[in-house]
């Protein structure tokens, strides 16, 4: 009934190899199916980064520098100098586009405050 065989060190790697191959590739189909069912997909993330930490916000139409502020903590509410605001190293609003691998940069600048006490 059983055919007895004795296994090499090269059948055993050769079928851990296979398996290993197989499980990879049933791990990314299981992936695609999860992410066309909830409606996922790698174009509805942006990879960004900002003040040097990197972040994945949710990609929508037209992603604009305003909605960052979803996800970083970033006091507006208290005005505490001039607002800087620049995406690779240029100066940008509130409505300017983010694209993925954007480099976003904001910060208060005190410049703003010393320049109306030097005017008054």
């Amino acid at each position: 009934m059983w055919e007895s065989r004795v296994l090499r060190q090269e059948d055993i790697i050769e079928n851990k190899a296979k398996l290993t191959s197989r499980k990879k590739k049933w791990q990314r189909e299981k992936d695609v199916t999860i992410n066309e069912v909830s409606g996922i997909s790698n174009n509805s993330i942006l990879k960004i980064e900002v003040n040097n930490e990197k972040l994945q916000i949710e990609n929508t139409k037209e992603p604009q520098f305003l909605d960052i502020f979803k996800y970083v903590n970033f006091d507006t509410s208290i005005k505490k100098g001039d607002l800087i605001m620049m995406i690779n190293e240029k100066p940008a609003e509130f409505t300017s586009p983010i694209r993925n691998g954007d480099r976003l940069v904001i910060y208060w600048s005190q410049e703003g405050i010393k320049k109306l006490e030097r005017l008054k």
